[in-house]
């Protein structure tokens, strides 16, 4: 990309090129809303007649969970996989998407330039408009955009070549991130199904037996983990005491958990707050487990890398090091999620507590079977943290991009 010296001036979006103008979006677009369809005529499978029926989730998940209805007697209505789409109703009001073929739910609509705009180009630039969109619906009981609020946004128009160039540069960025993603993806099923061998077959056995959780290994035990650990739960010093909090003492919230391997935390208590709470001193490579949580954290299992309290939604592991790995539990305790879910009954706003924990059962191999497996599966997580890392800079770079280009800061030569 070459950077060409321009000329600047103001207008009502800021500073753009001399050469740019500036245009209401209602000028140069036209909308196109979706349909409305009876559940009795969605079909779950694809079949003669029918088209794909194009959902929020499918835009704002990328979800593949398609439904198919008739195809309609109106044309315009099915769209092209370049075509772009907007969500227009919900806590997700604002997104925009494109790579489908099929019809709009009504609570989704097309944007279609005219001629002077090109699509690459409009789509990045209604991308970084999200948060400034989600702004504007603030305050109502559910957020939804309407085409006149849309129609008063002023979009910059830089000559037809330059969006087509910029649009290109940002599209060869979301092809690396798309591979990327796809990369780790890939990797994490591969990783799912070595951890589903490996703790079922081990490395290198030959004879087998039937357990109470499955066939494994003849020489390996089946133990229950409160029988080779101590359970340990955390407590919260009464927020209204300052003197409890800003100390020296990392104290771990259970959202913390997600980040499988805690270095830190943000939390800190004091020694009158550890003193005058039902918190506790977890020590280093114990196995943390959410006894409950929104969402999909109760069952979630992390290590702590350090010292740490935590607060009564989070238990603890303390284990008996001559007969477990801790990173092996870790790992072991993270194919069980749902297992671990279930004890408590199988009703989300249901937690888990300590009596319930000392019921879980555990696979024991020897020790140095034990630090193979993993080995073989950090390993696998490095791979899958590389990526990862590659997609953040990606992104970051991408975010950069966008600022520049679609402002012309940065100017592409064409």
């Amino acid at each position: 990309m070459e950077v060409m010296q321009e000329q600047y001036k103001d207008t009502k979006i800021g500073r753009i090129p001399k050469d740019w103008d500036v245009v209401k979006l209602g000028d140069v677009v036209k909308y196109s809303q979706g349909i409305q369809v009876d559940l009795g005529l969605q079909k779950y499978e694809p079949c003669e007649g029918y088209i794909r029926f194009l959902r929020i989730e499918n835009y704002t998940q990328l979800s593949q969970d398609f439904r198919f209805i008739p195809i309609p007697s109106k044309k315009d209505k099915i769209i092209a996989k370049e075509d772009i789409v907007v969500v227009r109703y919900g806590a997700t009001a604002g997104t925009v998407g494109r790579g489908f073929e099929g019809v709009l739910a009504n609570n989704l609509f097309k944007v279609t330039p005219n001629k002077k705009l090109d699509r690459g180009f409009l789509f990045r630039y209604i991308s970084s408009l999200y948060s400034y969109l989600q702004s504007l619906m603030s305050g109502g009981a559910m957020p939804a955009l309407n085409f006149g609020m849309l129609n008063l946004l002023y979009t910059p128009l830089p000559p037809l070549p330059e969006q087509q160039k910029i649009a290109e540069i940002l599209s060869t960025v979301d092809e690396q991130i798309s591979t990327t993603q796809a990369i780790i993806d890939k990797s994490k099923e591969l990783k799912k199904g070595l951890m589903q061998k490996l703790f079922s077959e081990g490395i290198g056995h030959t004879e087998f037996k039937d357990t109470k959780i499955g066939r494994l290994p003849k020489d390996w035990e089946v133990v229950r983990l409160g029988n080779c650990s101590k359970l340990l739960t955390g407590g919260t010093p009464s927020t209204k005491v300052k003197e409890y909090w800003d100390g020296n003492i990392p104290w771990m919230a259970s959202g913390d958990i997600h980040k499988r391997y805690i270095e830190d935390v943000e939390g800190r208590i004091t020694e009158l707050g550890l003193e005058k709470s039902a918190t506790k001193i977890i020590p280093i490579n114990s196995v943390l487990i959410a006894l409950n949580g929104q969402g999909r954290t109760k069952g979630t299992v992390a290590i702590n890398l350090k010292e740490i309290t935590c607060n009564q939604s989070l238990a603890a592991y303390v284990l008996n090091e001559d007969k477990f790995n801790p990173l092996f539990v870790l790992f072991f305790l993270t194919t069980r999620y749902w297992h671990l879910r279930a004890l408590a009954g199988g009703d989300d706003r249901a937690g888990l507590n300590l009596g319930l924990l000392r019921t879980v059962e555990c696979i024991l191999p020897s020790l140095s079977e034990q630090q193979k497996i993993v080995n073989i599966l950090s390993e696998a997580d490095a791979k899958i943290e590389k990526e990862e890392k590659e997609k953040a800079q990606l992104e970051q770079l991408k975010k950069g991009l966008m600022q520049q280009l679609l402002t012309g800061k940065k100017r592409v030569k064409v």
